[in-house]
């Protein structure tokens, strides 16, 4: 069993819904997250916690923004993926490039597109990958997420000053390409004066549905 006795998940507070908070960790070197992530639905329990692709966020204030915009779709009770994903998925699909939650599922958070017949070298290669994983929890206490955490087998959580390094530091090249396609980013974009990825990948979020 891992130890988790001084882990403790990143907390976000949200000022526009006091008492409304979401916790965050990240955990590296994650094996199948899509196995994981399709155990966590079969099972029912994305209601308040979920896991995502973590190379697709690109700081705190990206993931914040989608988990209140999920919460204000959560709260207009207008979308009926909000109230069937669960919060924690929605702040996933309100978090990625594109207002198809199809594509959003299978390319943020590790929703497999194959079937038990086809692309078997796929799935292969998804079990063998090891990737950097983004855990959420939506008001659920510290306890709750670890054992959440545990219970799936993602393993230790990184350390504060890791993971705030992690979103904050210099991607390389073939990052910034894979962002740019991810949330359809021009080269215009990044040139405008004081411009950043941050900057473009939250413009795109926020434009994306009318909340």
């Amino acid at each position: 069993m891992t130890n988790y006795e001084n882990s403790r998940p990143i907390s976000i507070e949200f000022s526009l819904y006091p008492g409304n908070y979401l916790l965050l960790s990240l955990h590296n070197s994650v094996k199948d997250p899509h196995c994981i992530a399709h155990s966590l639905r079969e099972n029912g329990r994305c209601e308040k916690f979920a896991i995502m692709d973590a190379e697709k966020i690109v700081s705190f204030k990206h993931i914040g923004l989608a988990a209140n915009m999920a919460l204000i779709r959560n709260r207009n009770r207008r979308y009926s993926e909000s109230e069937d994903k669960g919060i924690a998925l929605d702040t996933i699909i309100c978090a990625g490039g594109s207002s198809n939650v199809g594509s959003v599922l299978r390319d943020y958070a590790f929703e497999s597109s194959t079937t038990n017949t086809s692309n078997n070298n796929a799935n292969h290669k998804n079990a063998e990958k090891k990737y950097m994983v983004l855990a959420i929890g939506h008001n659920i206490s510290n306890e709750e997420f670890i054992s959440s955490c545990e219970n799936i087998g993602i393993g230790k959580f990184l350390p504060k000053d890791e993971t705030l390094d992690y979103f904050s530091r210099q991607r390389n090249m073939n990052e910034k390409k894979s962002l740019m396609k991810a949330y359809k980013i021009t080269k215009e974009e990044l040139l405008l004066d004081d411009s950043s990825f941050e900057n473009a990948v939250i413009a795109r979020i926020a434009s994306k549905f009318h909340v």
